[in-house]
């Protein structure tokens, strides 16, 4: 749910619903948060380092915002 819809916003809503551990609601945040941290960083240095072939500044845009998937994280790297 989170990677499908919107990051740790959705991961809490889904597991108030179906009334998951928080242990494991836990462990999805902080997953979701890290692989996001690490495209935050990652992708503004891979754009102009030549390592996302044939993107200009409107297809990084898309790609920024379809693959990272907390709101501020996208913003950052964009």
């Amino acid at each position: 749910v989170g990677s499908a819809v919107c990051g740790a916003a959705a991961i809490l809503s889904m597991a108030a619903l179906t009334r998951a551990r928080d242990q494991s609601a836990g462990i999805a945040i902080a997953l979701i948060t890290l692989s996001g941290t690490v495209a935050l960083l990652a992708f503004p240095v891979m754009f102009p380092g030549g390592w996302l072939p044939h993107l200009d500044d409107r297809l990084y845009g898309v790609f920024v915002g379809a693959s990272i998937f907390e709101l501020a994280q996208v913003y950052g790297a964009s």
